[in-house]
């Protein structure tokens, strides 16, 4: 009885909604775009309902740098931080698959206000000492026209809302997005635009960043498929006031032109390949590739992935990152990762076996915060259904080194182990396990670099009803300074 209350209750609120604020995509949870929800549902609601306590214990101290002003190293105090989150999401289609309409949002209530009285914590969020606030995530509504036999309604795809770009760098923004099949099946043209939305940026005004973007895929073979794509944005940004100025702040505008070229490249089911470039007004910035090599017969597998950033990006640029006003200055810089994997599928359990490469290498300038060279050698076991039905494990040895070959000399190089083990069924999840990570970054109220964290945790899900879920995860991070975090959630799925 109340579950169909609940339920029959926040129908009518959405209903309400959306012909008031418009219809709009996930911006939280990344979804890609232009399909829609598969499930069988023609409307779904899922929340969730969570408790978060943080403390921090220990004498650690620490060198704050720029961030707050002084270069001179203090002792932390003890601290604590208490927060509740709610989040909510809905979606709503109709039995032919044509019109969609999705919402989602999260909404913080701070318990304790600011966890240290001297304003540099490592605890603290964006949402201390605020009252209970709503971030709209996603707020759409779509049409999506039947062209999966090749031919169609020229008009493939349409949404207006809320949503995230779904061709080039990450974007979120309110607004329209298009897409035609003028010639199907072997090209598309699309445009989207309309006001970018950044959720922590402090000095935002209502109507500053804009976005727009056009291009066109091109499928002139089966196996091969290319997107050619357009954007230009104007951001709003703060910076130091001319002298005498009374305001002591001014804003000046900028506007990027971005430009980007993509390939996939399937020759058979056993291979896939990925490249692409991206241009930023007039320096080529980006360029990566990936692939994926399955050899079946033996269930063996190989994945690669290599990203160089040519260009060094500001805290306003064309990545357009929804957070970005947390993030900071990134120097140009070379990411990678291969793993080779081997999976046994057998009557006593399933087994795999991983080894892989991964790491970054900044390309100019000496490095610093946020801004490190780092490799990482690894061989990763796993088993899951050991015997029976339910437990599990994984065990993973790691070498991490500086730069692009191991270097074991003192500090340049180290070996770490971790793992987890549990037991998962229709209902119960229990797990508990330790892992290293060599940085670590926090984007709280300051950004703060960790160092050498080593976590310990273990949670435990139940499944209560088919749609009601309850769980409790205990992290322990270690390093200068131990920090215990608690995480109570119940989440819910109609």
């Amino acid at each position: 009885m109340v579950r169909n209350v609940f339920t029959t209750l926040f129908v009518l609120v959405q209903l309400a909604l959306l012909p008031t604020f418009g219809l709009a995509q996930e911006a939280d949870e990344g979804e890609a775009g232009a399909s829609l929800d598969t499930e069988d549902r023609l409307f779904w609601v899922h929340a969730i309902e969570e408790y978060r306590g943080r403390f921090a214990i220990g004498s650690g101290t620490i060198d704050p740098g720029t961030d707050v002003g002084t270069t001179d190293a203090f002792k932390r105090e003890d601290e604590s931080d208490h927060d509740l989150r709610l989040y909510l999401g809905a979606g709503i289609r109709d039995r032919k698959d044509r019109f969609a309409g999705r919402i989602s949002a999260g909404f913080w209530y701070d318990i304790d206000g600011l966890p240290s009285s001297d304003g540099f914590t490592t605890l603290g969020s964006m949402r201390d000492d605020s009252a209970f606030e709503p971030e709209v995530y996603t707020l759409w509504g779509e049409y999506h026209a039947n062209v999966s036999a090749g031919k169609g309604a020229l008009v493939r795809f349409a949404r207006v809302g809320r949503q995230t770009a779904e061709v080039g760098l990450p974007a979120t923004f309110d607004g329209a997005s298009i897409r035609l099949r003028p010639l199907a099946p072997y090209l598309d043209v699309f445009a989207f635009g309309g006001r970018t939305v950044h959720f922590f940026e402090s000095d935002a005004d209502l109507f500053e960043d804009w976005i727009a973007s056009a291009g066109a895929e091109v499928r002139p073979i089966r196996s091969l498929r290319l997107i050619v794509d357009y954007r230009m944005q104007m951001e709003d940004q703060t910076v130091d006031a001319a002298a005498g100025d009374p305001a002591g702040v001014t804003r000046k505008s900028l506007t990027d032109h971005g430009y980007g070229l993509a390939a996939w490249y399937k020759p058979a089911h056993w291979a896939r390949l990925k490249l692409y470039g991206r241009g930023l007004t007039d320096q080529f910035a980006h360029a990566g590739g990936a692939g994926r090599f399955l050899w079946d017969a033996i269930d063996l597998g190989f994945d690669f992935k290599v990203d160089a950033q040519l260009v060094t990006l500001n805290e306003v640029n064309e990545m357009m990152n929804p957070y970005f006003a947390i993030l900071g200055k990134s120097q140009p810089n070379l990411r990678w990762k291969a793993d080779l994997y081997k999976n046994f599928a057998t009557t006593a359990g399933d087994y795999a076996l991983h080894a892989g490469w991964a790491g970054r290498k900044v390309l100019e300038d000496a490095q610093g915060p946020f801004n490190r060279d780092f490799g990482r050698l690894y061989f990763l076991a796993s088993a899951t259904d050991i015997g029976i039905k339910g437990p599990f494990v994984a065990v993973i040895a790691e070498a991490h080194f500086t730069g692009l070959t191991p270097e074991f000399n003192g500090s340049e190089g180290f070996l770490t182990v971790g793992g987890s083990a549990g037991w998962e069924d229709h209902r119960l999840k229990a797990e508990a396990g330790t892992y290293y990570q060599r940085y670590k970054y926090q984007y709280y109220r300051q950004v703060e670099e960790i160092a050498d964290v080593r976590t310990y945790f273990g949670s435990v899900g139940y499944k209560i009803t088919d749609w009601l879920k309850a769980q409790v995860r205990y992290e322990f991070d270690q390093f200068d300074w131990n920090i215990h975090s608690v995480f109570v959630s119940l989440s819910q799925s109609y």
